[in-house]
């Protein structure tokens, strides 16, 4: 039986300021650091592993017009409330996440990967409003560190770091998709530094 001690995590919202911009949408796909998985079969793997997913109903949302159109998808599933998909208000979400990792037998405080993840989804997620905190350890996993290279003057972009990691995928900016991207980069990353070496448990 699989064990988890990480939550790879992706938000989309209405803009980059979290004390302003709506959360439109969260997703967290739970995973293990030290199984090692090879690339034939990461995809499969993926697909196997637990996901949370819900999108933020409010009454109006808040946002710049560019963030708000990258969305248009997920605002036509809130009105239409399509079948499949988990809705909920600002205040359920966190309650329903702790709920998600608690239920994996996840140990207090999650450790919680994603690209500027502390910086940015954090933020939104604890803008909000609710009876229960945010669980998360303060310590993150960026995979963006990996895929840094020499003439880089800052971290590079989720499309680029999957680029490096020879991934030819366009980011969908949709969070539970964004979320696998993670896992996707994360897990490239451990096996081509620990699959040769006595780490990690092979799927």
């Amino acid at each position: 039986m699989q064990t988890y001690n990480f939550l790879a995590g992706d938000t989309e919202t209405g803009g980059l300021i979290s004390y302003r911009d709506s959360l439109i949408e969260v997703a967290f796909i739970a995973d293990n650091l030290q199984v090692l998985v090879p690339p034939e079969e990461l995809e499969d793997y993926i697909v196997s592993l637990p996901k949370f997913q819900c999108y933020v109903v409010r009454e109006r949302y808040i946002g710049e017009a560019k963030a708000l159109a990258m969305n248009s998808k997920a605002f036509q599933r809130i009105a239409d409330r399509e079948p499949g998909y988990l809705y909920m208000t600002p205040n359920e979400v966190i309650p329903a996440l702790n709920e998600f990792a608690y239920g994996l037998g996840m140990e207090f405080p999650f450790l919680a990967a994603g690209k500027n993840f502390s910086g940015f989804d954090r933020l939104f997620l604890e803008g909000i409003d609710s009876k229960e905190e945010l669980r998360f350890h303060h310590r993150t996993i960026d995979p963006a560190m990996w895929y840094m290279e020499y003439e880089d003057k800052k971290p590079p972009s989720l499309e680029t770091c999957l680029s490096r990691a020879g991934i030819n995928k366009k980011v969908k900016h949709e969070a539970l998709e964004d979320a696998a991207d993670i896992i996707r980069l994360v897990k490239l990353y451990y096996w081509n530094k620990y699959s040769n070496s006595n780490y990690g448990q092979s799927i």
